[in-house]
């Protein structure tokens, strides 16, 4: 049985928690690899001083662009493709896929070009001071360039995840993060370029991510068949895509929006707030990995048992997920807390980085377990078609509440208190959540005691 076979028939029999670690697992040492690389940037950068870290910490809303259009693009198309396959349609499966691919390759172009022309009307949109202008363009004139190429490596590894080839969606991902943190100290440091040799390492990177996973494509190893003259129907799916992906184009172009408005926060407070932030952020970066990967891991199951009407299956999955997730969450969490101080010194050593970093990492630490219901809630409403109700749930923390409570809690208890800002939010998306969690269990109880496909 070859590979692709073989990843059809474990999705719709195999045993469900170690399906979906096993999906899960090359998932998540992919985000883990891509985390990774922006917490080596920052180690990096911080040996050339306070202004670059804080420069590229502000350019950091950008790289989640990239990534929130990947998502969109990736997790939108293989939705559909996971639940196509499931019903063993193979053809609009591969439209769906090479319209998903198409998007992203030409979005990422587009805000190279614009972010090339508006470079000095972005600066400040982004949150910057003007004191690091001049290092935030060295790094963005070269790194906007990357674009193209992690806005479709993050739609490539969607869709081969969503066929249960999450091993070989991890390729392209793993070796351009991991090649990324290589050439990161030869370019800084060993060719003198600093800044822009951090932007050179990236770009090189991520292109040779992009083709690898491309490769994949051409090597027969997917069921999609992702480059064909027949362009016309595939366009015609962008509408679809899109809609299957709002709930991933909020829950991560509302973390953009966040981190711009945190950034504008931050420099309230002074570039050492800023500094400490930008620390912060790429460290619970490193520990959502998890959440996301067993999330992913979760979807492709749940998409291809969905199609096939297998509703006690789905139901197990995401009763696995939540579970296994809040768990690990919890235990992430708890070293964290602990040595805090000592892990924001290890990237920036002064005294007023490390006292509002640290606040700020533990605060975050204290509610990470509120991804384990708020993630697998959102992706399971994904995975089954209901993007509305998904992007509800998406949108909860970013959108419903750190929106309103960075307005409002800075102007009321002082510029400081934009630590407390994510925390707060975290616990209000978690509250927001739960009703949709019960509801979607009851939902798929009744549908696998009639096995009769219905919407909820």
């Amino acid at each position: 049985m070859n590979d692709t076979r073989k990843a059809s028939f474990d999705l719709l029999r195999g045993k469900i928690p170690p399906m979906i670690l096993r999906i899960a697992f090359p998932t998540t040492l992919a985000l883990l690899t891509n985390s990774l690389f922006h917490v080596a940037d920052a180690l990096f950068l911080s040996k050339l001083g306070t202004n670059e870290s804080a420069a590229v910490g502000v350019t950091f809303a950008l790289q989640v662009l990239f990534q929130a259009i990947g998502y969109t693009c990736g997790t939108g198309g293989g939705s559909l493709v996971s639940r196509y396959l499931g019903k063993g349609e193979h053809e609009p499966a591969s439209q769906v896929a090479r319209a998903a691919f198409l998007l992203a390759i030409s979005l990422g172009f587009l805000i190279t070009g614009i972010g090339q022309l508006f470079l000095m009307q972005l600066l400040p949109l982004l949150g910057a001071r003007e004191d690091i202008y001049p290092y935030a363009i060295q790094y963005l004139r070269v790194f906007l360039w990357s674009a193209p190429a992690v806005c479709s490596s993050f739609t490539l590894s969607q869709l081969l995840r969503s066929e249960g080839l999450a091993s070989f969606g991890m390729y392209g991902l793993v070796v351009a993060n991991s090649v990324n943190i290589l050439l990161d100290p030869l370019f800084i440091f060993h060719f003198g370029l600093g800044l822009r040799g951090a932007a050179f390492s990236t770009l090189i990177s991520q292109w040779l991510g992009c083709i690898i996973l491309i490769l994949v494509y051409l090597t027969k190893n997917s069921k999609i068949k992702l480059f064909s003259t027949s362009m016309k129907t595939s366009y015609q799916r962008i509408p679809q895509i899109l809609l299957a992906g709002l709930p991933s184009l909020l829950r991560q172009g509302l973390i953009c929006v966040a981190t711009v408005m945190l950034n504008h926060g931050a420099a309230e407070v002074g570039v050492s707030a800023v500094a400490a932030m930008s620390v912060v952020n790429r460290i619970f970066l490193l520990t959502y990995s998890f959440s996301a990967g067993i999330g992913q891991g979760m979807m492709s199951l749940i998409g291809y048992n969905s199609g096939a009407h297998q509703w006690m299956r789905v139901r197990r999955a995401l009763s696995f997920a939540v579970i296994f997730t809040s768990l690990g969450m919890l235990l992430i969490s708890l070293p964290i807390l602990q040595f805090a101080p000592q892990i924001v010194a290890f990237f920036r050593p002064e005294s007023a980085v490390v006292s509002f970093g640290s606040i700020a990492l533990r605060a975050l630490m204290l509610v990470l377990f509120v991804h384990g219901i708020t993630t697998p809630c959102s992706m399971a409403l994904q995975a089954l078609g209901k993007p509305l109700a998904a992007s509800l749930v998406a949108c909860g923390r970013q959108g419903l509440f750190f929106l309103p409570l960075i307005t409002w809690l800075p102007q009321r208890f002082g510029a400081s208190s934009v630590i407390l800002v994510q925390p707060l939010a975290d616990l209000g998306s978690w509250l927001f959540a739960l009703p949709f969690l019960i509801y979607l269990f009851r939902w798929l109880g009744r549908q696998a005691r009639s096995e009769e496909p219905a919407s909820p």
